[in-house]
């Protein structure tokens, strides 16, 4: 596992100086007394390609032609980001995404996930 951990980190110092930069939101849920609830985002830098979706994508449920494929580095320098989770969103090139379907690659370098407009 060594072997991959530190793969993944060379993959991610020679990607990071050429992906762009981009923003991973983390909600928060906030509960009020009256039961109500909101929801605010909490920006993370983080480096992410925006790219075409793949045929396996375009054969998910709920896909879109306006859906993309966000590739998002794992390590932004050396600070190691957080697992996200579909109720995250991603800005990328300008755009906020809602994101699906993230899976990582075998030697930790990145996630790749579907992008839905928000």
């Amino acid at each position: 596992m060594a072997l991959f951990d530190s793969l993944g980190a060379a993959l991610v110092g020679v990607m990071g100086a050429i992906y762009p930069d981009g923003t991973l939101w983390r909600p928060t849920v906030t509960e009020a007394e009256n039961g109500d609830s909101s929801v605010t985002f909490a920006p993370e830098a983080v480096k992410v390609q925006q790219d075409d979706c793949t045929e396996a994508m375009r054969g998910q449920e709920g896909y879109t032609d306006k859906d993309v494929r966000l590739i998002i580095l794992m390590r932004n320098g050396t600070t190691v980001i957080a697992d996200p989770t579909t109720d995250c969103q991603v800005t990328a090139a300008g755009r906020r995404w809602s994101i699906s379907n993230i899976s990582a690659d075998p030697v930790s370098s990145h996630w790749v996930m579907r992008g839905t407009p928000v």
